[in-house]
């Protein structure tokens, strides 16, 4: 019997490989649907940070500093006719995401403060008699059911 030269890849040959490939194919497709499912989390995250950075700028160009709280909610929503964000005060929409956010100035008192007054003070009152101001920023949102939040502080030595 006659040998035929043939040239080629065999059934076996090619169902290899087509499983290889669709392995390969599978988990290239697992990795970019898992970070397109990390991605609204991460621009949530980027929103908060840059509140928390533009709130924080606000409060420290302020001439004066009182101890106190400040509370409030911001609703960011996407203007279909723009590529950017606004700000607009209001309730939870399941169109846009709700930040809230808390601004605390706390005094500290000066170093030669006897010990009953080394903690933080937050009364009004006893604004003048600080040198430096604490300022803690949180930034709070909803994702899914879980609460997460942002925090910065600074301290600050108010303008004379």
């Amino acid at each position: 019997m006659e040998k035929l030269n043939q040239k080629g890849f065999t059934l076996l040959e090619t169902l290899v490989a087509v499983i290889v490939l669709s392995t390969c194919l599978v988990t290239v497709i697992q990795v970019f649907s898992s970070n397109l499912k990390t991605l609204p989390v991460s621009e949530r995250y980027t929103r908060a940070v840059f509140m928390a950075r533009s709130l924080m700028e606000q409060v420290l160009l302020a001439d004066t500093f009182a101890p106190g709280r400040t509370e409030g909610n911001t609703e960011l929503t996407q203007d279909p006719d723009s590529d950017k964000n606004s700000e607009a005060d209001s309730s939870f929409d399941a169109e846009g995401d709700t930040f809230s956010w808390v601004i605390t100035v706390t005094g500290v008192p000066p170093d030669g403060a006897d010990e009953t007054n080394k903690k933080f003070v937050t009364k009004e009152s006893a604004s003048d008699s600080f040198e430096l101001f604490r300022i803690d920023l949180q930034v709070m949102w909803q994702d899914g059911d879980k609460e997460k939040s942002y925090e910065i502080s600074t301290l600050v030595k108010p303008k004379k």
